[in-house]
């Protein structure tokens, strides 16, 4: 069930990397994509007992998921629109609704963020 996992690899210097695409090369470390299993796991230095070696997982790891998901979602999102597979707006959205083309509704809101 990879779909529902994150991927992470050990970085030649040690670093933890994030593999989103699960194509960088190494072993991967399989987690589940839930933030509080991967702070546990980043409390636990689950990383380091994973790959057998030191790991430099950067501070804050369960927010850089986050981050890179959404970054993720938002260019599939922006993908899917120039392909003419998604669209935004009440009147359009409700005519593809009506005629059964919807596969899924995705209702997105901006939240201020203080720095």
């Amino acid at each position: 069930m990879p779909e529902t996992m994150l991927r992470f690899v050990v970085a030649p210097g040690g670093d933890l990397v994030l593999d989103l695409s699960a194509r960088l090369p190494g072993r991967g470390i399989w987690l589940s994509a839930k933030r509080d299993v991967v702070e546990t796991a980043q409390s636990r230095h689950s990383f380091a007992k994973a790959a057998r070696q030191v790991v430099n997982v950067p501070d804050g790891l369960g927010k850089l998921v986050h981050d890179a998901l959404e970054r993720r979602l938002v260019e599939s999102l922006t993908l899917a629109r120039r392909a003419g597979q998604a669209l935004c707006g009440f009147t359009k959205c409700r005519e593809w609704i009506v005629s059964g083309k919807v596969g899924a509704v995705v209702q997105g809101r901006v939240e201020a963020r203080m720095n």
